[in-house]
């Protein structure tokens, strides 16, 4: 009788473990991901329409929060899905026109969207089992905001891109009560659909299984 409580004790452990491995999850995260540094670019173009010079200075980080629920399907693999709203990238621009005009502005960049991807955790062993590796698609736009003063005059506007694109990533799990704290390191490939259009993203978050 007692090898047989012990036996069926054991189990239950077994089975509890299986059953934890699986179910859904929900969390959230905070990070900065890197922006394209096009001053350069921006000041060329102002003096190419306008004429005479143009400075900008531009930021080249973007803070973001992330949303995310999946589903572990088994000890390996998870399925998920994330919605992502950043901040705002600013690039300010000053110059003189070729007809001596002075102008002032600023472009304005923000991102938003949608994630699908698979999170994958390949190994067994205690820590190891821990890392995972994400891959999937995105689905994001990108906004950009233009405002313009010259003389007494202001005008401003707007334009949008959405696509396709990729990511790619790798990170962490870390239990911490009820639930686990993430650290993940990505890659962000033709963001909003533009082909030159990449950024690399940190962040840490935490995430709930029920």
């Amino acid at each position: 009788m007692k090898k047989t409580l012990i036996a069926f004790a054991a189990a239950l452990s077994v089975s509890g473990a299986a059953f934890a491995q699986t179910g859904f999850y929900i969390g959230a995260e905070a990070g900065a991901a890197s922006v394209k540094d096009q001053a350069q670019d921006l000041a060329n173009g102002l003096v190419n329409e306008l004429g005479g010079s143009a400075a900008v200075t531009q930021d080249t980080g973007i803070g973001f929060a992330r949303f995310f629920g999946g589903y572990q399907i088994n000890k390996y693999v998870a399925a998920e899905l994330g919605y992502l709203n950043s901040g705002e990238a600013t690039a300010n621009f000053s110059g003189v026109t070729g007809g001596a005009a002075t102008y002032t502005g600023n472009v304005k960049l923000s991102v938003s969207g949608f994630d699908l991807s698979a999170v994958v955790k390949p190994f067994d062993q205690p820590g190891l089992d821990r890392l995972f590796f994400r891959a999937g698609l995105t689905s994001y736009e990108q906004k950009i905001v233009v405002s313009a003063s010259s003389n007494g005059s202001a005008a401003s506007g707007t334009s949008t891109d959405s696509g396709t694109g990729t990511i790619l990533g790798v990170g962490y799990d870390l239990p911490a009560g009820p639930g686990v704290v993430r650290f993940q390191l990505n890659t962000l490939q033709r963001i909003g659909g533009l082909s030159d259009n990449n950024s690399t993203a940190l962040s840490a978050g935490y995430l709930w299984k029920f």
